[in-house]
């Protein structure tokens, strides 16, 4: 990353962690993740996570539909075969500290050698 960017601290501050994970809340590794989602579901989840991020709530707790049976939640109809999701809103800091990087007011690298 270019210290010379023009990036807001929003920008720099826009992190997610994704996790897979069992029953028991253990990591799933080598796990993918896909999301298979309609354009109109992009926009309505879209408005509805920008709710989530002026609200006090600090989880968001999609449900798969039960056969016969569809529920609306975040602006999304989640099909019965479909897999739980938990939406945590979590403040992970600045891109620089998460991931280690220099800053403008870092001190220069030591030589190595």
């Amino acid at each position: 990353m270019d210290p010379e960017d023009d990036e807001s601290e929003a920008q720099q501050s826009s992190i997610a962690k994704l996790r897979v994970v069992d029953q028991t809340g253990e990591p799933v590794a080598g796990a993918r993740v896909e999301l298979h989602i309609s354009t109109a579901g992009l926009l309505s989840l879209g408005k509805a996570l920008i709710r989530l991020s002026e609200s006090p709530d600090r989880m968001a707790h999609l449900r798969q539909s039960l056969p016969g049976c569809a529920v609306c939640f975040l602006g999304l109809y989640l099909q019965p075969e479909s897999a739980e999701l938990l939406i945590l809103k979590h403040e992970f800091g600045l891109v620089s500290y998460v991931f280690g990087l220099p800053t403008p007011d870092s001190p220069p690298p030591v030589p190595h050698g």
